[in-house]
């Protein structure tokens, strides 16, 4: 079983650089500047996208200084070879306990994060975790280490906290009044009143996580399979983390991206899905998220043209033949029946495929 557990030690102190007071400097100079009051309404809106964009400019240096700390590689949490073993007890026993996902420390002084529990050290935890450690899961598609790009091991690189405003988009609708409570207090970590956490509005893409050949590498036809990050499939290191240099298209393929629907979006939850979720980016054709591509340009990255990019490949730019079906991440529950994209979620070849053609 997946659960969150709460540790009562201290969190070590971690290094860093932020720009974060800038971008609050930057962004009110955006809204006051809106001084025409018919047309405040419409500043206010652009203020919040200039915003969002700047928060992943600044998130595309907290990933390339990661990056120049860990030898060009991609962030991580599993172990490159855990492939090799498939299982946290044999992994541990051969290798050693894994490190905790840890995301932050709760106003109480308890470290909160996701423990797989190791027999040698007695710590607890569940082997369940480790559908989160893994890039994404793919029977869910919701879970996964893609969606924390704001856990320690990455805000260290930032100002520290789990809910430090640069991980959050104003408009992201999924992040609750109190969730927003925690990000003004300049809090760290906690739990809402109903038990729940605000995921980063960013998410990183999965298919650039695993090994490049898992996501179909040298196989471009239409029907490319991804291959098996355990067992034979590159030896067992379908985990390894790519380096950053392996990119062959940085202005065409993305690093980050808006994950909710923050624009044009049919309604504020998705009735798809139980409470109230809100629809992500590729559930909609009037779709037009930011992303962050590894060139380090922010753009508009829009359903649309998502589909069109590839329609117009040939062979097709992300992959139907995994495990979430020839539907993609989410795509049966689209709001418009012809949207079908999960660019950026299972871009093939991974972290050398595009999602667009054009940069």
């Amino acid at each position: 079983m997946k659960s969150l557990h709460a540790h009562a030690h201290s969190h070590h102190g971690s290094r860093g650089f932020t720009i974060v007071d800038l971008t609050a400097t930057l962004a009110a100079s955006v809204v006051f500047a809106a001084v025409a009051l018919p047309l405040a309404n419409a500043k206010d809106d652009i203020s919040l996208r200039v915003i969002s964009r700047m928060n992943l400019a600044e998130l595309n240096e907290v990933h390339s200084t990661y990056a120049a700390d860990h030898e060009d590689g991609q962030f991580s949490v599993i172990p490159d070879n855990y492939g090799q073993y498939n299982n946290p007890t044999a992994y541990q026993a051969a290798n050693g306990c894994i490190d905790p996902l840890i995301l932050g420390t709760g106003p109480q002084g308890a470290v909160w994060g996701y423990y797989i529990g190791c027999a040698a050290t007695g710590s607890p935890g569940s082997s369940g975790n480790m559908t989160t450690y893994k890039p994404i899961n793919m029977y869910s598609g919701s879970e996964g280490a893609y969606r924390l790009a704001n856990c320690a091991k990455l805000n260290a690189y930032a100002n520290g906290r789990f809910y430090d405003p640069l991980f959050y988009a104003a408009e992201d609708n999924s992040v609750t009044a109190e969730m927003r409570k925690f990000i003004r207090n300049g809090t760290d970590f906690a739990m809402t009143s109903n038990n729940r956490f605000a995921l980063s509005s960013y998410t990183m893409s999965p298919a650039a996580m695993f090994h490049p050949a898992i996501m179909g590498d040298g196989d471009p036809k239409d029907d490319a399979h991804m291959g098996s990050a355990s067992g034979g499939d590159v030896g067992g290191m379908g985990f390894q983390s790519p380096s950053v240099s392996q990119c062959l298209y940085p202005s065409l393929k993305t690093r980050l991206m808006e994950h909710s629907m923050m624009e044009n979006a049919p309604a504020p939850c998705n009735p798809a899905y139980a409470g109230c979720v809100p629809y992500v980016w590729n559930q909609s054709i009037a779709s037009t998220n930011l992303a962050l591509f590894y060139d380090g340009s922010v753009d508009v990255f829009s359903a649309q043209e998502a589909m069109d990019a590839d329609a117009m490949s040939g062979s097709g730019l992300w992959m139907r033949n995994t495990i979430l079906g020839s539907a993609g991440l989410g795509g049966m529950w689209s709001a418009d029946s012809i949207v079908r994209t999960s660019a950026h979620f299972l871009t093939k070849f991974g972290i050398r495929g595009r999602d667009r053609l054009e940069g």
